[in-house]
């Protein structure tokens, strides 16, 4: 019986797993704050990874997904390349807490039944590669969904603040028994003033 078939995962706070030589890695990624784009990018990893989209050891928290590999014939010496969109546990301690709810951090598949996937360290270095490629939780369809809320959202905005400069315009005009002529010149420097204080607040 293995360390791994004794643990109580039930009663356990957590274990610490020690990432290094001959040993597990983990590879983790910060979560988008669109929880449906994040699920997305976390697909795709598990996919390069040849990994079943249940796999055990997906650990998820707050602001982050973590997968852990157990990843073989690592070479000497830590890692020194830097991934953009990655953090890599390498040669360092990693708390596992089985879904623990102080820790605010939990296995999406429930408490894993068998070990990490092995899997050697020339593939696992290939995976990085690819991974890295995704740009993940940027990735275009993110930030194109993100451009077309922005513009619906100043649209909206500009569309209200026209009719309420329109209808106090309005009010004033008729208050004063002005012509229509006057209230459209009202109507325009106010619009414009109002166009003006906001870009200067904005920048």
């Amino acid at each position: 019986m293995t360390l791994f078939d004794q643990t109580d995962w039930n009663t356990k706070d957590g274990i610490e797993l020690i990432t290094g030589k001959k040993g597990s890695m983990v590879v983790i990624f910060r979560k988008d704050e669109e929880s449906n784009y994040s699920k997305q990018s976390l697909l795709r990893v598990l996919s390069i990874l040849e990994l079943p989209e249940d796999y055990d050891w997906v650990i998820e928290s707050f602001h982050s997904y973590a997968i852990v590999l157990d990843v073989h014939s690592l070479p000497i010496g830590k890692i020194k390349k830097e991934y953009r969109d990655l953090h890599i546990s390498w040669e360092d301690y990693y708390l596992l807490p089985p879904g623990i709810e102080r820790y605010k951090c939990w296995f999406t598949n429930g408490l894993p039944r068998k070990h990490p996937e092995a899997i050697p360290w020339s593939v696992f270095v290939e995976k990085l590669q690819e991974i890295d490629k995704l740009h993940l939780l940027v990735d275009d369809i993110v930030r194109a969904e993100r451009r077309k809320r922005e513009i619906i959202g100043k649209s909206i905005a500009g569309i209200l603040l026209v009719v309420v400069i329109g209808v106090i315009t309005g009010v004033v005009a008729m208050l004063n028994n002005a012509d229509f002529d006057t209230w459209v010149w009202m109507f325009v420097a106010t619009l414009a003033a109002a166009i003006g204080l906001i870009w200067m607040m904005s920048c």
